[in-house]
């Protein structure tokens, strides 16, 4: 069994990972905001995940709370915020946040607003190591943090009666499932126009047989 190392092993000041990350944000396309960070908490998540700041990920742990993407269309893993939905430790551990959703051989560093998420490849998918994996391009629902059914359910309710984002998700909070109404925008979004097509012809059957009745 590895022997677990200490912070002062972890940290590395000679060669931190930390102004590369900035570089990377300073010469990004899309808006990524710095979520401030808790450094105790840093240091705590660090020590949980055992990677030194030399890489990209302990420093995100370290100096960040999270990086918003794109005004938050992509979150990326910090060591936690009050506007981010976990840490790099949480999503990683046997806990309430990813109950069953745990993932051996990879570890989870980002998710999207739509539910999705990303993970370095440990072994769990074909490639190369340490590369990221988007967990959605298989199938749109596959991986998702949240199950299908819940998200066609908030959809349907959506396009079928007269309830606003909000109104769902206060009916999904509700039944235990903290979802947030902007999520619920992005399934809509992303599925509507699907599941419409899907029932299109179910629906004008039914409407040509009500009126040769």
């Amino acid at each position: 069994m590895m022997q677990r190392r200490s912070l002062k092993e972890l940290i590395n000041t000679e060669d931190p990972g930390w102004p590369l990350v900035q570089e990377w944000i300073a010469a990004a396309r899309n808006q990524v905001d710095v979520l401030g960070v808790d450094r105790a908490r840093g240091e705590e998540v660090l020590l949980h995940l055992q990677v030194t700041t030399r890489s990209p990920m302990g420093a995100i742990a370290l100096e960040t709370g999270g990086l918003l993407i794109d005004h938050g269309w992509v979150r990326f893993l910090g060591s936690g915020h009050e506007r981010m939905r976990g840490n790099l430790q949480s999503w990683n551990t046997n806990g309430d946040l990813l109950k069953g959703h745990l993932l051996k051989g990879g570890l989870v560093i980002a998710h999207d607003a739509v539910g999705g998420f990303f993970a370095l490849n440990g072994g769990v998918f074909p490639g190369k190591l340490g590369t990221a994996f988007d967990m959605t391009e298989q199938n749109p629902f596959k991986w998702r943090h949240f199950q299908a059914e819940i998200i066609l359910l908030c959809v349907r309710w959506y396009l079928r009666y007269a309830l606003s984002y909000r109104d769902l998700e206060e009916m999904m909070l509700e039944r235990g499932l903290p979802i947030d109404h902007t999520t619920i925008f992005r399934w809509v979004q992303q599925y509507a126009p699907e599941l419409e097509k899907r029932c299109r012809p179910h629906l004008k059957a039914r409407t040509d047989s009500g009126e040769s009745g």
